[in-house]
């Protein structure tokens, strides 16, 4: 039985080589308004008339629905109106690799970002990490991080989506990257599509 798009429900959609993330605020029949939670900042939106997939994951399952954009509002915070064609279908998971890496990872917290937290990867894929933290962060929070990889500082940005805590005490803290189009996001996915 296919699981439909339902409100408060994240989702993403892929537009001009950049994975962008929202929010569902509001259903209707098959019409849908998706609040753009990733940053504005250089991001292009589709215009009107253009096709999209919207993906959304449940209970462990990647689901996929065609939508074109009816119209888009540039308030404070943007909102794209989207009809949706068809129904979902359930895509196939493993082809996105997820890699059981232990990499450092710091994330930069509270007024300017000058705490830092200080972790390891658990696993990481082109899609996002996880790993572990003693306290967690507010889910769908966005957080920038730097990943250390073969030395170097990669600075990325991304978005909580979970937090589980787990029996030692500390909280497993999942996160999907959300800035795809800058130079240290593409070093990383290069490494993580090099590997065997």
């Amino acid at each position: 039985m296919a699981v439909f798009l339902s409100t408060n429900t994240h989702a993403s959609f892929g537009y001009d080589e950049t994975v962008i993330e929202t929010i569902v605020k509001l259903r209707l029949a098959d019409q849908c308004y998706l609040e753009i939670i990733t940053p504005l900042s250089g991001l292009r939106l589709p215009p009107p008339g253009t096709v999209i997939q919207v993906r959304w994951q449940w209970n462990q399952t990647l689901w996929q629905q065609n939508a074109y954009v009816e119209r888009t509002d540039l308030s404070a915070q943007p909102v794209l109106s989207v009809v949706l064609e068809g129904d979902p279908h359930a895509q196939e998971n493993r082809r996105i690799r997820r890699h059981a890496l232990s990499l450092p990872v710091t994330f930069s917290t509270g007024p300017l970002g000058l705490k830092k937290i200080s972790s390891e990867t658990e696993d990481i894929s082109v899609q996002g990490l996880r790993c572990q933290l003693e306290k967690p962060f507010p889910e769908q929070s966005p957080v920038a991080m730097t990943l250390t990889l073969r030395g170097a500082p990669l600075h990325l940005q991304g978005r909580v989506l979970r937090c589980v805590a787990t029996r030692s005490g500390m909280t497993q803290v999942a996160i999907r990257f959300t800035q795809t189009d800058n130079a240290d996001f593409k070093l990383l996915k290069s490494y993580l599509e090099s590997l065997p």
